[in-house]
């Protein structure tokens, strides 16, 4: 009896460590080694899983956007004729691209949070309906208001209690992450009737439509991760960032800390350089006062490509912001070869002016800069078109950049048919010698321009960078050759400064009315 008790629990214990070892490929998605170690793709969402996926399936929707505006729309915001562009969203094999003419670059390709479950549904109009696993939505026109009042959503369930969604409508593709579940969406019903002839048809791609355009073009070719030799910079360098996340996933715990959200991604246009940020758990600590940890949240870290496939990351502590006194914060570096973080041995050989091998940094030019009475600086960097991203910067004299002032991003702000354009505006705010430790700061810039619009700024706490960059977004009738701007920036609650940036050129090549003033107050 006692022997086939033993063998009993032996049996038990063959299934349970079968049940182990098979439960994260259930559903789907095997894992490499380096996944496996940083937490990915099993159990509740890593930081640096979610940090990662929010921002690349956002960029892989911005894509899909682009290729509406590039293609080209008539007066009525309807595309232009041979528009054949598709977002795809497969949730059987875990997938999601960006569809082109029977093509499907590697850049445009992404994988989806690994070994989940997916509930989708299209809610409009106040009802909910299930849509397929495999889905392939079309623009159909944008910017007239007659975009068909719909939305498309995907939970990513069943793992932990995590939830991970994605929202597309008609104008954007926004990610979100549940640590407890996700809400079910519920396009409202309008007070009045929607005739939907008169909007532009739902986004879904029929199956006839579907079969009509593979009929055409063929069936595309799903992208190879294998497939190295193939990729360009930017493909290669989405498949670095990955490993990256991972890598500081991996770094931050080795150095006694909990990661708990990686955001904030710029990225250089010829995609050799990261920047980002890194927020931390703040566990409490000890539960004596005294010996409390104080764990400073947000921690700046970049990456930078040094040779071919060679990515040095680094986090820049004397960077930070808001640095209580006492407060613990990351400082580490490593450098990543081929998806493998190099040895100890192998780190040491790199040259030692390994630090100064980033892109360049925009440098301070003085006939751009303009001192305040409370000792605040305020220079003007850069312009460029909105979407900064991949675009060519000018500065105020009408010349182009020989760098980039701000790693511009890939989504937002594309020019509204003839009538409208978008731009960036680079500032970088110094202040007064110390006072970035010990004072408060309030900065303002504005758009003064009458038909204009764009205003940003921050409230700075005692302990802050000594200059920060700032992006002024505005929009500009197309017709405008030029702008101003306001700065103002109060120093210890003091009456606040102004500076004033007069006739910027809105293009390249138009300077000859550029100046700055100071308005006393």
């Amino acid at each position: 009896m006692k022997n086939d008790h033993s063998k009993m629990w032996v049996f038990l214990l063959f299934i349970i460590t079968v049940f182990v070892l098979l439960t994260p490929f259930v559903n789907g998605a095997k894992l490499d080694t380096l996944s496996k170690k940083a937490g990915w793709g099993r159990g509740k969402m890593a930081a640096s899983e979610r940090g990662y996926y929010e921002y690349r399936l956002r960029a892989i929707g911005n894509k899909w956007r682009k290729t509406f505006v590039d293609h080209g729309y008539n007066r009525d915001g309807l595309a232009r004729d041979g528009y054949d562009s598709f977002l795809v969203i497969d949730t059987l094999n875990g997938a999601m691209w960006v569809e082109t003419r029977g093509n499907i670059a590697r850049q445009d390709y992404c994988d989806l949070p690994a070994n989940m479950k997916w509930k989708i549904y299209r809610t409009s109009n106040g009802k909910n309906e299930d849509i397929p696993k495999v889905l392939k939505l079309k623009m159909r026109g944008i910017w007239t208001g007659q975009e068909y009042p719909e939305m498309y959503c995907f939970h990513g369930i069943d793992r932990s209690k995590d939830s991970f969604s994605i929202y597309v409508t008609s104008g954007d593709i926004f990610t979100d992450y549940g640590g407890s579940g996700y809400n079910i969406q519920n396009w409202e019903k309008p007070a009045k009737p929607i005739n939907t002839e008169n909007y532009f048809k739902p986004l879904i791609v029929s199956d006839a439509e579907w079969l009509a355009y593979q009929n055409k073009y063929g069936t595309a070719a799903i992208p190879q991760n294998s497939d190295k030799d193939n990729q360009n910079q930017e493909a290669k360098l989405y498949d670095s960032l990955k490993k990256i996340c991972q890598y500081i996933e991996l770094e931050t715990a080795r150095h006694g800390h909990k990661l708990d959200y990686l955001h904030r991604y710029e990225i250089a246009s010829n995609y050799n350089a990261i920047k980002g940020e890194m927020s931390l758990d703040d566990d409490g600590g000890s539960i004596i006062p005294i010996r409390r940890r104080r764990i400073h949240e947000d921690n700046l870290f970049r990456a930078q490509l040094l040779d071919d496939d060679l990515w040095y990351v680094q986090t820049f502590p004397e960077e930070n912001g808001r640095i209580r006194p006492n407060d613990e914060v990351l400082n580490f570096a490593f450098a990543m070869q081929d998806g493998k973080i190099l040895s100890k041995a192998d780190f040491k050989k790199l040259s030692d002016d390994i630090k100064d091998r980033f892109a360049v940094e925009a440098p301070i030019n003085p006939d751009w800069i303009q001192k305040m009475a409370n000792g605040a600086e305020v220079e003007l960097l850069g312009i460029c078109y909105r979407p900064s991203f991949g675009g060519k910067w000018w500065g105020p004299d009408g010349k182009y950049l020989e760098y980039e002032p701000y790693y511009g991003s890939e989504s937002g702000g594309m020019s509204n048919k003839d009538e409208i354009c978008y731009y960036d505006i680079a500032f970088r705010i110094y202040w007064p010698s110390g006072t970035n430790r010990t004072s408060n700061s309030v900065t303002s810039i504005k758009s003064i321009t009458p038909g204009t619009t764009g205003s940003t700024g921050m409230s700075s706490g005692g302990n802050h960078p000594a200059s920060r960059i700032y992006l002024l977004n505005v929009q500009a009738n197309k017709d405008l050759n030029e702008l101003d701007v306001q700065v103002d920036i109060e120093l210890q609650k003091q009456k606040p400064q102004s500076v004033v940036f007069r006739a910027i050129p809105l293009a390249p090549g138009n300077s000859k009315n550029f100046k700055i003033t100071v308005d006393s107050n």
